[in-house]
């Protein structure tokens, strides 16, 4: 007889995890399961169900001891990464040209006068 203590957020989850863990699907025959505590929420906190789950194994007839593994060759070391793909810079537009602003003089009121301005000339 095996058994395991697991905890989750809901029975179902406990339970299946715990399955999980003994290598058993939920719905043999064999797996029962009992709730150690239900799940709660508490104002900041929640507490997590805890089930523990048994599993019957049947009782197995009397098995002759299995002849002993033959030798295995020493394993292969590991092999070495390949170097990563080197990035390419990624190369950004020209900034756009700007066109020169025109000459503003500081002072408007020693610019000299334009021709609308102008009083009329004699000639």
């Amino acid at each position: 007889m095996r058994s395991i203590e697991m905890s989750a957020r809901t029975v179902e989850a406990a339970v299946e995890a715990a399955c999980e863990a003994l290598g058993v699907s939920r719905d043999d025959l064999n797996v029962s399961y009992e709730v150690l505590e239900f799940p709660a929420r508490k104002f900041f906190k929640t507490i997590p169900a805890k089930v523990r789950v048994t599993v019957e194994e049947p009782e197995a007839e009397t098995v002759q001891p299995a002849a002993p593994a033959p030798e295995r060759a020493p394993p292969r070391p590991p092999r070495p990464k390949p170097p990563p793909p080197r990035r390419r810079k990624r190369r950004l537009p020209p900034p756009p040209k700007r066109r020169p602003r025109p000459a503003t003089r500081k002072n408007p009121s020693t610019s000299p006068p334009t021709r609308a301005c102008r009083p009329p000339s004699t000639t």
